[in-house]
């Protein structure tokens, strides 16, 4: 049941960091982002940083999730959630 709800906090999480990434680097001043979620469950699930040079060569209308750990600049799983 735990491997569950990671799997499903870990997608909405993805979901929501394609939301932020793309409306931050709206912003001229914004050269650099990082994410880090936190759940009850573990210490940190996942941890993305995201550099304006990176950023603006991704089409974030149309970004799959699933591509977050060979599109960041930095990117870090949980260990509990590497299987997904």
């Amino acid at each position: 049941m735990n491997m569950i709800i990671s799997i499903i906090k870990l997608c909405g999480m993805q979901m929501e960091s394609i939301k932020v990434f793309k409306e931050l680097f709206k912003l001229a001043d914004v050269e650099e982002v990082a994410i880090a979620w936190e759940f009850p469950m573990t210490n940190k699930c996942s941890s993305t940083v995201m550099k304006r040079e990176t950023a603006t060569k991704i089409n974030w209308d149309g970004f799959d999730k699933k591509k977050f750990e060979g599109a960041a600049n930095t990117y870090w799983k949980h260990p509990s959630s590497r299987s997904n």
